[in-house]
């Protein structure tokens, strides 16, 4: 189920439409519709925009505040509508309570405050103009004069009010939510000031399950009228130099045995319309006279069918018609709530994935650093085939080009250098495990001609040979002969009594200052490897947080999707029980 959330700020006026937008309704459009408006009001506020929703209020700036409403967050972090900073004090932030009269009046009168509203009055005040300078019938045009009751105290003032002819018009523009208690006292204070009230809109949807209920009040009240002045009609009253206005009228006809309705609309001028001097309304089709009229008509013909006697079969004919209308629906809900449930089953599947998948982002983000050391071994080894995860190859992809190739680098080149650390470690444990002779107060290592032969024959003409007695004599350093040739190696490889000597001082010094040169180039690629891996890291946590939104998203999404369904299949159910009642009942 989605999470009901409240906000602080409910309602905003559309400054442009005068449309009342209803905060839990407007959150519920896609994220980047949201994300559009909130640019839109940002730049409202820095100036670059006229004003576009309005705190209903104080009619101060506002923003969208917050991001997507999840489970765990707090309510500053949901999506609303707030308050600038810095803002004056408003009716909601003081908590102040307006009575419902006060908060309807407010809300009214700041319909009227849209661009939309203003254009609309100033081109029908135009054209009554327009009659006035040439047909001469309309008189006195005022805006929003306040009209004054003869006895009370209380006032209104309609966005205009003029005379035709004798008759003294007060027009109101109904853009946005009008209550019916605002209708109504509006009517009624016309009515005893002598006035006739003439609701005027914008547009008109001829669907009456669709149309506001607050039109309806309107419509119904003035014998099904609907008055209408938009871009069209307006280019046509400028053409006649007359208000010309569209009026949508609800016509009744004759259906055999029925009354039948249906919607018509008619190009209309002031002095096409009936001013009924009883109720205070002005109307161009006299709906409720022509229903009459209808209605008469119907009973009259009922009452020649029972005076023939072919009534009764036509009752029968129309109550098996009925049954098998009845029958039909019956079998129709059926198969749309069976529809409907595979629907939902299909849905349900989705939610199960999206929530296993959801799981599993959620499981990698906690395991994140084990997936980050598989994918900088995946991506440095070429032997290893072991994928470090598989529900996102592009993901994988996309690193692979990135990283791959410096990674497999470092770790190649470490791997290389370690080897050569390995024998220069070798050779200095070798060298310093070797017999030492002091000859003139420097030192040699003495190397076994046993063990070490094949050293000695690949370095011979850096060896010096000396008899072992003669080691400790005066001339020493004197006795001390280089192998000059293989055959000279070869005469001494048996000999027992020489020692075989080498100075590997300069050979120790060049093995440290290597290994210190390799272990400089072992720690720095090292350190890239550890500044590629937390890339990975980052870029895998953020496209996994990512991915997790969407599927919060897409989860949210279809949790709607099943609560509209299961409106939709319990009012289809409770239909076909109804129906069921009634085919039961006959």
């Amino acid at each position: 189920m989605e999470r009901k959330t409240k906000r602080t700020i409910k309602e905003v006026l559309d400054i442009e439409t005068g449309e009342c937008i209803d905060a839990d309704d407007f959150f519920k459009k896609p994220l980047d519709e949201l994300t559009v408006y909130r640019s839109e009001l940002q730049k409202v506020i820095e100036g670059f925009r006229e004003p576009l929703f309005t705190c209903y209020y104080c009619k101060q700036k506002i923003r969208i505040r917050g991001g997507i409403a999840a489970p765990h967050k707090r309510k500053a972090e949901i999506f609303h509508f707030a308050h600038l900073k810095d803002s004056d004090e408003c009716h909601i932030k003081t908590k102040n309570h307006y009575t419902k009269d006060e908060v309807n009046r407010i809300k009214y009168n700041g319909a009227k405050e849209s661009t939309l509203h203003q254009t609309l009055k100033d081109n029908i005040a135009e054209s009554l103009r327009r009659n006035q300078e040439t047909k001469k019938e309309v008189v006195n045009v005022e805006v929003e004069k306040v009209i004054r009751d003869k006895v009370a105290k209380e006032w209104k003032k309609p966005d205009i009010n003029a005379f035709f002819l004798d008759k003294r018009i007060a027009i109101e523009l109904q853009l946005s939510t009008t209550w019916l208690d605002v209708i109504t006292r509006r009517q009624e204070f016309y009515k005893e000031q002598g006035i006739y009230i003439f609701w005027v809109f914008h547009t008109f949807n001829s669907n009456d399950d669709v149309r506001k209920l607050t039109y309806n009040d309107v419509i119904y009240t003035n014998n099904q009228n609907a008055y209408i002045f938009d871009k069209d009609t307006y280019e046509k009253s400028k053409e006649e130099n007359d208000l010309i206005l569209k009026c949508y009228y609800k016509s009744y006809f004759r259906d055999d045995l029925k009354l039948g309705e249906h919607w018509k609309y008619s190009l209309i001028k002031l002095s096409d319309l009936t001013f009924d001097e009883k109720k205070f309304r002005i109307f161009y089709h006299d709906t409720e006279k022509q229903k009459k009229i209808i209605e008469q008509e119907i009973e009259e013909h009922l009452q020649q069918l029972r005076e023939s006697g072919r009534l009764k079969i036509l009752e029968e004919q129309e109550q098996e018609r009925k049954r098998l209308e009845l029958e039909s629906k019956i079998e129709d809900l059926t198969d749309e709530i069976d529809g409907i449930k595979i629907i939902k089953k299909e849905i349900q599947d989705k939610e199960e994935k999206a929530k296993t998948k959801l799981t599993e982002k959620k499981d990698f983000l906690a395991k994140v650093n084990e997936h980050t050391d598989k994918t900088v071994k995946y991506f440095s080894d070429s032997k290893n085939s072991y994928k470090p995860f598989y529900d996102n190859d592009t993901l994988l992809k996309t690193l692979r080009e990135e990283f791959a190739e410096r990674l497999k680098i470092a770790v190649e080149t470490i791997q290389t250098k370690n080897k050569e650390q390995e024998i220069f470690t070798k050779n200095l444990t070798g060298i310093s495990k070797l017999t030492t002779v002091e000859i003139a107060a420097k030192t040699y290592s003495s190397i076994n001609i046993s063990t070490d032969w094949d050293f000695i024959k690949k370095n011979f003409s850096e060896i010096k040979v000396i008899n072992k007695n003669l080691v400790n004599g005066l001339f020493a350093t004197d006795e001390m002969r280089p192998i000059k040739s293989d055959y000279d190696l070869n005469q001494l490889q048996f000999s027992k009594n020489n020692y075989f000597l080498m100075d590997f001082t300069s050979k120790v010094t060049e093995f440290n200052k290597q290994k210190k040169i390799n272990q400089e180039l072992i720690d720095e690629q090292e350190t890239l490897i550890t500044k590629e891996r937390e890339e990975i890291k980052q870029k895998m946590e953020k496209n996994f947080q990512e991915e997790i939104v969407k599927l919060d998203d897409k989860l949210k999404s279809l949790e709607t999707q099943q609560e509209k369904l299961n409106i939709v299949l319990n009012q289809k159910e409770n239909e076909r029980t109804k129906l069921d009642r009634q085919k039961h009942s006959r």
